[in-house]
């Protein structure tokens, strides 16, 4: 959680769509509520935060299965930005999308900016970034256009990638 926070604060210096840190209570909010099922400060094992992920983006019809990624997805951006900065539709340059692969799993850059070239031919905003994640963990076939962008910017693995998140 401390790495993965660390990163989200380096995105929100990044992105600018926050211009302060998620408040501390509001973080551990999210990471109780979409993450640590156990309980505050209790640990939890790969296997059972997998089986959490899969009963929420596995279970009802599609729509409740939207409705739920739609929960988990906009608590997590809310680390970095804001509703009112997504509103304004800012463009994501090139090297930001870059830099916020390296900084979020450490893709390699050549790979970043090849998908990216590749995958997001208009204009991207964070906005539609967010959106491309929520169709990822909440198409029911689990890929269609929007989704595929993401997966194939993250399938990339690294030699040297660590597995922690």
């Amino acid at each position: 959680m401390k790495i993965t926070n660390e990163k989200l604060e380096r995105l929100r210096k990044l992105i600018g769509g926050r211009k302060t840190a998620l408040s501390a209570s509001d973080q551990k909010k999210w990471w109780n509520a979409h993450v640590f099922k156990h309980g505050a400060g209790k640990d939890i094992s790969v296997n059972q935060l997998v089986a959490y992920m899969e009963s929420v983006i596995g279970v009802g019809p599609n729509h409740e299965r939207a409705n739920r990624v739609k929960g988990t997805v906009s608590g997590w951006f809310n680390f970095f930005t804001t509703a009112e900065y997504l509103k304004k539709n800012v463009i994501l340059g090139e090297n930001d999308f870059v830099k916020f692969w390296t900084i979020l799993a450490n893709v390699d850059e050549y790979h970043s900016r090849t998908m990216f070239a590749r995958l997001f031919p208009s204009p991207l905003t964070m906005n539609g970034f967010v959106e491309d994640f929520k169709s990822l963990l909440s198409n029911p076939d689990f890929f269609d256009e929007y989704s595929n962008r993401i997966f194939n910017v993250i399938r990339f693995q690294p030699k040297k990638m660590c597995c922690n998140v």
